[in-house]
């Protein structure tokens, strides 16, 4: 007897033959995998929209996450068949925006991160290709170092992405000096791509706990209110909230579900009151510190920014996010070297270096414990070596 699910997989949309049923589902959940968290899509309605019937999923996919998994893949094989690593030049990894033109593989691979589904993302992913790259290039280079390089790389490609419209917005960049900004953003990238971080010593860390805002005791529904908006807060560290039922949100805060409706309307007006929460606390925590201390601290809001992040990725409306931290750390960099506003090569060049750090800690807060294992490198090695390219670009002008 034949067997369906053993068919190859054509996921390139101009091969000649055919899609195998096989191969539609694959490629269309990869398509939806861009556009959706997969906690958000069913098996029926990938089913429905590759035009295979409801059981063929499950012959073929079950659990469904090796489904997410092998789309991902696909996605992943483009990615990598379109770029060659030259071992002297590296053109493609010095890009600022590589991943740019494969928005369907960088969308997908940012909602699996955000999701808890069971998908091993960390095989043969393109961060190992350029730790690879990186030490072919560099061989007296420390593999420690070569892997905080990697993991630079790799958050950069994901802030700038992911965190695109708020960082224009933070930074001051337009459609006027967009193309300058970007040619400086390139030149921080090629020059620790290509190695000229000699100096480059890794920041000692101190660990922190995630940081949320505080609750006071309450009882009755101010009490049901706070354990709602807690969970909330909790499972944005774990899911997209878009693929959270009301009942799961109602379980975890261990309060009727029809509390929900009755207090907030919707599960919806949770989360989104729960992010407000988040934002205000972030704005006043990272405001409240020292400036030398505020790229740590960012790290430390993990469940504010991933919320953030999947509002971005879904295009819904936000609230107004005071974008001071990103003010104020331009505004120093334009003091402390004494930049006339008037000279735009020198402001472009404040811009793009406080715009590539910044997207550096945002894409490594999503990143993390990925990066972690991809480069066999525990995540404080890692981050202590951002936060050292951090300095090394604010101390450098790459003009």
């Amino acid at each position: 007897m034949h067997d369906v699910c053993s068919e190859p997989i054509h996921t390139n949309p101009t091969a000649n033959d055919p899609l195998s049923g096989r191969g539609r589902l694959v490629d269309t959940t990869g398509r939806w995998l861009a556009q959706r968290p997969p906690s958000a899509i069913s098996a029926r309605f990938l089913a429905k929209e590759a035009g295979v019937h409801p059981t063929f999923v499950g012959q073929c996919f079950t659990p469904l996450s090796l489904l997410f998994e092998q789309a991902h893949n696909a996605l992943a094989e483009r990615f990598m068949g379109d770029i060659e690593v030259d071992d002297v030049l590296m053109q493609v990894w010095t890009e600022p925006q590589a991943l740019a033109g494969h928005s369907d593989y960088w969308r997908a691979h940012v909602h699996l991160m955000l999701d808890d589904i069971d998908v091993h993302l960390a095989r043969d992913h393109p961060v190992q290709h350029l730790q690879r790259a990186i030490a072919r290039h560099q061989p007296r280079q420390s593999s420690i170092k070569g892997a905080g390089l990697a993991a630079a790389w790799w958050s950069m490609q994901i802030g700038v992405l992911v965190f695109e419209r708020p960082l224009d917005q933070g930074f001051g960049v337009t459609p006027a000096n967009k193309a300058r900004v970007k040619r400086q953003v390139h030149a921080v990238i090629d020059a620790l791509i290509r190695g000229r971080t000699p100096r480059l010593q890794k920041t000692s860390i101190v660990t922190a706990a995630e940081q949320l805002p505080p609750f006071g005791p309450a009882e009755g529904r101010q009490g049901a209110e706070h354990a709602l908006l807690r969970a909330a807060m909790q499972l944005f560290c774990e899911r997209v909230d878009v693929g959270v039922s009301g009942r799961e949100l109602s379980k975890l805060a261990d309060v009727n579900y029809g509390l929900i409706h009755h207090y907030f309307g919707s599960k919806e007006a949770v989360f989104d009151q729960a992010f407000l929460r988040l934002h205000d606390h972030y704005v006043e925590d990272m405001m409240s510190v020292p400036s030398y201390k505020r790229s740590q601290r960012m790290t430390q809001h993990e469940s504010f920014l991933r919320g953030w992040a999947a509002r971005e990725l879904s295009g819904s409306a936000l609230p107004s996010i005071e974008l001071k931290g990103m003010r104020a750390l331009l505004q120093q960099l334009i003091e402390r070297r004494g930049i006339d506003r008037r000279n735009n090569m020198a402001m472009a060049a404040a811009r793009a270096q406080s715009y590539a750090v910044t997207a550096m800690l945002l894409g490594w807060t999503l990143c993390r414990p990925l990066l972690s294992t991809a480069l066999q490198t525990d995540e404080s090695t890692l981050l202590g070596y951002l936060l050292a390219i951090q300095d090394h670009i604010l101390k450098e002008k790459f003009q």
